[in-house]
């Protein structure tokens, strides 16, 4: 897997909505969703609001590979599942971060992707090797 570069990461954080196609187990995409995402450090992560029952987030299990997009990012992915539970900090950090990049939207809506239920949806994103 490689690391995104710092342009791709820098759109990524200042893009509110990240398209995301989750590949089939024959590997051809579905069609794609919008998701938030959100930079820590180099490593770009998204979750599902629905948590592990979205829709969405179950199709990443088929083969763990996708595409994402933005108005200037578009690169195949690879998912790697983020355990919430088994590193606090990272949930912390991920939390301040969508918190912060999503703070003009209504508490409400923040809260939903922070937490317990989307938390355990987190996923984090790498370029395809």
């Amino acid at each position: 897997m490689d690391e995104w570069n710092s342009d791709d990461r820098t759109s990524i954080a200042t893009e509110d909505e990240l398209n995301i196609a989750t590949a089939r187990a024959d590997g051809t995409m579905r069609p794609p969703v919008v998701v938030w995402g959100v930079v820590d450090g180099g490593d770009v992560y998204i979750r599902s609001v629905n948590g592990v029952d979205g829709r969405w987030y179950r199709g990443t299990g088929d083969r763990m590979q996708g595409h994402l997009s933005t108005d200037d990012v578009d690169r195949d992915v690879e998912f790697v599942t983020v355990d919430a539970t088994g590193s606090p900090q990272l949930t912390r950090r991920i939390d301040a971060a969508y918190r912060e990049k999503y703070h003009r939207y209504a508490g409400s809506i923040v809260d939903s992707i922070t937490s317990p239920t989307a938390s355990a949806a987190t996923l984090r994103v790498l370029p395809a090797s």
